[in-house]
């Protein structure tokens, strides 16, 4: 494999409208990688950061296709939905959500107008994070809270190893910089890292997830033919956040 990184971004606004318009290839890596595993759920993680407050009203940004926003509503909040995406939009109102197309960086809904803003895996997609995460305070109650997933810079690590891929270019919201990057917008930030093993059986299940992959799939042909069973590590974090600012 050629030296250097493989430039795609997960902050490139085009790339990332292209591929949420791809449900399936969402479907695959969500599959994969936010599975329950030895490490527990990330996704659990994120409801149960949620319920914890007892909201009324939560913001789903970044929906994808609902299945999230959908659960959270079970429970009894008043739950409205946004993606980028009109496929995921149209995806998560075929489970009853309220969903509507809306950017992170410039939301339609009044300060003030949420108890709980969900971004799970998403946040890492804006073009500009800080504008993102203002927007994530300015809809918030003063006593509201944001929780949100991501991934660390060494997510699957194991596998990319492996297969001796390029290193990707940074994610610009991680594990590693999740509480920098929040901490001065708002008064308390906790942090939970959740990890596990993900197996795989086969080369051909590694070729699915592999092509299933954003920043990766141009790569799919390279993956070894010799390549066997193997396992690797989902490393996610969810952070909570009190106090908006």
């Amino acid at each position: 494999m050629a030296p250097g990184q493989s430039a795609r971004r997960l902050d490139d606004p085009d790339l990332i409208r292209q591929e949420y318009e791809r449900p399936k290839r969402l479907a695959e890596r969500m599959r994969v990688t936010r599975q329950e595993t030895d490490g527990g759920s990330p996704v659990q993680a994120v409801i149960d950061a949620v319920l914890e407050r007892a909201p009324r009203t939560v913001l789903d940004i970044g929906c994808g296709n609902g299945a999230l926003a959908a659960e959270l509503a079970v429970s009894g909040p008043t739950v409205v939905a946004v993606d980028l995406s009109e496929a995921m939009v149209s995806l998560a109102r075929t489970r009853g959500v309220d969903a509507r197309v809306a950017d992170i960086q410039d939301l339609p809904f009044p300060a003030a107008s949420f108890d709980c803003v969900v971004a799970a895996w998403m946040l890492y997609h804006a073009s500009d994070l800080d504008r993102a995460i203002a927007e994530t305070t300015r809809v918030l109650t003063p006593t509201g809270r944001l929780v949100t997933g991501t991934l660390s810079s060494r997510h699957m690590q194991e596998l990319w190893d492996a297969m001796d891929f390029p290193p990707a270019a940074p994610i610009t919201f991680s594990t590693e910089n999740g509480h920098t990057v929040l901490a001065p917008h708002f008064d308390t930030v906790t942090q939970r890292r959740i990890e596990g093993k993900v197996s795989f059986a086969t080369r051909e299940e590694v070729r699915d997830y592999v092509a299933s992959t954003i920043r990766r799939a141009h790569l799919v042909e390279c993956v070894p033919a010799e390549l066997g069973a193997m396992s690797a590590v989902s490393r996610h974090s969810v952070f909570t956040c009190d106090g908006p600012r």
